[in-house]
């Protein structure tokens, strides 16, 4: 009996598709979560700059 070295094409065949879903699953997945932490992200810089405006119309009131 002959050593066999390598892989056949079948396997090569099976790792390529494994691959290829995983990486269908994925990729979506993570789109949608950074689309998600972008809104966070736009709605936390709103909320600060109104805070930020609040705090600045209070220092000028302070000071009047």
């Amino acid at each position: 009996m002959g050593k066999n070295k390598g892989f056949t094409l079948i396997e090569v065949l099976i790792v390529i598709t494994i691959i290829a879903v995983t990486i269908a699953v994925v990729f979506p997945a993570y789109f949608k979560i950074q689309e998600k932490f972008e809104n966070y992200i736009q709605q936390a810089e709103k909320k600060n700059e109104k805070k930020k405006k609040q705090f600045l119309s209070f220092i000028k009131d302070e000071e009047e």
